[in-house]
């Protein structure tokens, strides 16, 4: 929801910090790389029990990689091997969260499972994106794109409040599945 209605507010700030960027010759796959490092170090303290520090460093990581594709833009370098490294990092970055918390809570094995779950659906909802668009259709939706994800666990793991916010994530990114599928469903040809 964030992904698609903040948008419009937010890209004006992006494509100039962007522009700036490309304009000092640095490339969209650096901004990638240092967006996966930084959310890499927030893991790390997330997992050491630093947590509103490490929630707050995770979430500045992930905010570095919304400006990977406005530089890419402005510079002039967007290409499909970008796109993938992108899409790469984001499921690193993902990844490296949940495993920071999981070995947070490690003496808690149904929290562990929790984050288990959530790194699962996570995916889910990425791979539903990626097979609609391979199919030529719109595969965005739901209620927890990345930037929502990235605000509860910033927020729950942060705030010290994390089986909450897990059990939080699991339902909602379990209800942003159904939803993804039903619109990729829906929006498929029903013969070939």
């Amino acid at each position: 929801m964030l992904d698609l209605k903040a948008t419009r507010h937010v890209s004006p700030l992006l494509d100039s910090v962007g522009r700036w960027l490309g304009g000092v010759g640095v490339s969209p796959v650096a901004v990638s790389a240092l967006g996966l490092a930084v959310t890499g170090v927030g893991a790390l303290l997330v997992g050491a029990g630093e947590l509103l520090i490490g929630a707050l460093v995770v979430g500045a990581g992930c905010a570095l990689d919304a400006l990977d594709g406005a530089v890419a833009r402005a510079s002039a370098r967007a290409s499909a091997r970008g796109a993938i490294v992108d899409s790469l990092f984001d499921r690193l970055g993902e990844t490296f969260m949940w495993t920071g918390l999981a070995y947070y809570v490690a003496g808690r094995p149904a929290l562990v499972a929790l984050c288990m779950l959530c790194l699962g659906l996570s995916f889910m909802i990425s791979y539903l994106r990626s097979k609609a668009e391979i199919a030529g259709i719109e595969g965005r939706g739901g209620w927890m794109a990345r930037p929502e994800r990235v605000i509860l666990y910033v927020l729950g793991a942060g705030s010290g409040f994390i089986e909450l916010m897990l059990w939080f994530m699991m339902f909602l990114t379990a209800l942003t599945v159904v939803q993804r599928w039903r619109q990729v469903w829906l929006r498929l040809p029903q013969r070939p």
